[in-house]
């Protein structure tokens, strides 16, 4: 979170589930985040659109795409930062023991036009 704060990276991000409450209460409003630990509020399709993401399911680029996510902050060892650390179009802004950021190295329109 201290990284976010003192850098200027795109506000759209994904942040794992478990730091979403933490990182709006440090990070609002510079930053928005996907979904937080208030399921309730967010719904079932949003849940689900998120485990996609998380686990690599068919389709999880596209929601990123789609939500027009820029910024990735999620533990190391998720499947997702194996995933997008194999792909051209991300860059590892920050990573420790906990957690790495990763940053959509083309921007989304660009980005868009690639995946056509």
């Amino acid at each position: 979170m201290e990284f976010l704060q003192t850098n200027q990276e795109p506000p759209r991000a994904f942040i794992y589930y478990d730091w979403g409450g933490y990182a709006i209460w440090n990070l609002y409003p510079r930053y928005q985040v996907f979904v937080d630990g208030r399921a309730d509020l967010y719904g079932d399709p949003l849940l689900r659109q998120f485990e996609d993401v998380i686990q690599l399911r068919t389709g999880w680029n596209r929601v990123l795409d789609d939500w027009g996510v820029q910024t990735v902050l999620v533990p190391p060892t998720s499947a997702l930062a194996q995933g997008l650390l194999l792909d051209t179009h991300w860059k590892t802004a920050f990573s420790d023991v906990q957690s790495i950021l990763l940053v959509r190295d083309v921007p989304m329109s660009q980005d868009a036009e690639l995946l056509e």
